[in-house]
């Protein structure tokens, strides 16, 4: 890539950027911790390393970690994490045109993905901006007596990056920033020209922003309507209406490139609209009423609606706020969890809200069902694994009880391996059943590689003598820099003859691998 002259390189806020990644990762589709740990340890080395490569120009994107990640339907969608360096720079390059961006959304009918300037959440709380986009459609169904409530096929997928970076050519911005936006897209994607990456900070603002087109449409028009990403409520007075505004959205959506879901279109009544948005919300406003009138702060705990999860490292402060939370009466959050199976439109959401509030206050009510839940709810694995990582952490009933499951013949997903031997990580014990099940996955190149990352660090920490030696001499056959760099931040499990020497054999074989050297050494000094 052509070298980036220095005056750009200075507009662009690199530490914002890097406190909006560590306020990202939590709601990673892939848990890596040896990257995050750069993300903590290491800005400056990283930052330095990005502008030199930056104005060389010898800096090159290089391909993320892409898993398939299952949906509700059992089918799967792709979920990415870049490296350290590709993600620094996607993040400083979307906060450096996010002024711009805001500024062309309609706030009164666009709720997702607020942008907050200067703020390390970079966005407004998802429950917040989810509550007031349920507000409208309340109001609205009083005035409306259909409405039509679709959504995206394969949103993020079938974005095209060409008409997406010729929208973003309208605001002025730099062409040197573009191409670089235009390369990195690309790459990512295999040369492909539809598709962006999901599950970052920066897709989301491009694709809250790209479906403005329909927005403008839609205003001009004079329809109402509300938005929230790619979730769509449409209002009319009558079927008719619906029908005919149905093939002008599609018309408009066909420029883009993109197509409504078949089987999450409808025109329906609004009451009933209505009815699917707050089936349960009687029960989610006494909890929160509750939470209120005892001065808690929900959101520093709990990211709702859309399964966002806080960070896992923070157990201690974890154990403190049970101790003060005894007042809360947990049993209201029990009742709703109870019956999720009653709900009819919001069973995810009910599961999304109590779990992460269910750990908070301590109960162990998830336990009952939480095997069950895991195999026959993939798309939820990381509500429960955040649960299974932090519950209890001594208690060996509780971890055989995630060991069953991962040594069972019932999980489908490398995405529910990954996030189970994550949540495993952060218990007190493993078996040699276990430890000898990574050790297999670990050596089978077939398996994906954010999973074999994990299992190293498995192995790592749990390991004895010659299963850590098994993990020595995985690096040297290795080809994945995200598995080695997983292997090198392992070492830290090793005796110190041990560590020292790979870590000084290893260190230089990658910049991940340097910038985790950088990393342990700065942590070793605080």
């Amino acid at each position: 890539m052509p070298g980036l002259d220095g005056t750009i390189i200075k507009e662009l806020n690199f530490k914002l950027a890097l406190n909006r990644i560590l306020a990202d990762i939590g709601s990673d589709f892939i848990y890596a911790p040896y990257l995050n740990f750069i993300y903590t340890h290491a800005q400056e080395e990283l930052i330095e390393s990005l502008k030199s490569k930056l104005k060389s120009g010898k800096f090159e994107f290089t391909q993320p970690i892409t898993i398939n990640v299952p949906k509700k339907t059992r089918l799967t969608r792709p979920g990415s994490i870049l490296s350290p360096l590709d993600r620094l720079l996607y993040q400083s390059l979307t906060d450096y045109i996010s002024s711009d961006i805001e500024s062309n959304i309609n706030r009164e009918t666009v709720f997702s993905h607020r942008i907050i300037h200067d703020s390390d959440k970079m966005f407004e709380d998802s429950s917040i901006a989810y509550s007031r986009y349920q507000s409208l459609i309340e109001r609205e169904v009083s005035n409306f007596e259909f409405a039509i409530k679709t959504d995206v096929s394969a949103y993020f997928e079938t974005i095209n990056q060409h008409t997406l970076i010729n929208s973003l050519r309208n605001f002025r911005i730099r062409p040197e920033l573009l191409n670089i936006f235009e390369s990195a897209l690309g790459k990512w994607n295999e040369l492909s020209s539809r598709g962006i990456l999901q599950g970052l900070f920066p897709s989301d603002l491009l694709g809250n922003f790209y479906l403005s087109v329909l927005d403008n449409y839609l205003d001009l028009e004079d329809i109402k309507y509300c938005r929230y990403v790619d979730d769509i409520i449409v209002f009319q007075n009558s079927l008719d209406e619906c029908y005919s505004t149905l093939v002008d959205i599609c018309e408009k959506l066909r420029l883009l490139s993109l197509t409504l879901n078949d089987q999450k279109t409808f025109c329906i009544k609004s009451n009933l609209l209505l009815h699917q948005e707050t089936e349960f919300d009687s029960k989610f406003n006494e909890i929160r009423e509750e939470l209120i009138n005892l001065k808690y702060d929900e959101e520093s705990f709990l990211k709702v609606n859309y399964g966002f999860q806080d960070d896992w490292d923070d157990y201690s402060e974890f154990r403190k706020d049970i101790e003060l939370d005894h007042e809360f009466n947990v049993s209201l959050v029990e009742n709703l969890y109870e019956v999720r199976n009653e709900a009819k439109w919001q069973r995810d959401n009910i599961i999304k809200y109590c779990v992460p509030l269910l750990l908070h206050f301590n109960s162990p009510m998830p336990l009952n069902t939480i095997n069950e839940e895991i195999i026959n709810e993939p798309h939820l694995t990381k509500i429960f694994a955040r649960y299974y990582s932090t519950f209890e952490r001594d208690n060996e009933e509780v971890t055989q009880k995630l060991e069953s499951l991962i040594n069972s013949d019932k999980l489908i997903y490398d995405y529910q391996y990954l996030w189970l031997f994550s949540a495993l990580i952060y218990r007190k014990l493993a078996t040699k059943k276990t430890i000898t099940k990574a050790i297999k996955i670990l050596k089978n190149k077939n398996r994906h590689e954010a999973l074999r990352a994990i299992c190293s660090i498995v192995i790592g920490k749990f390991g004895d003598g010659s299963q850590k030696k098994i993990l020595r001499d995985a690096y040297s056959s290795e080809t994945s820099t995200y598995v080695k760099a997983s292997i090198l931040y392992s070492t830290q499990y090793l005796t110190t003859s041990e560590r020292n020497a790979c870590r000084k054999a290893w260190g230089g074989h990658s910049e991940i691998n340097l910038l985790l050297i950088r990393s342990f050494e700065n942590f070793s000094k605080k």
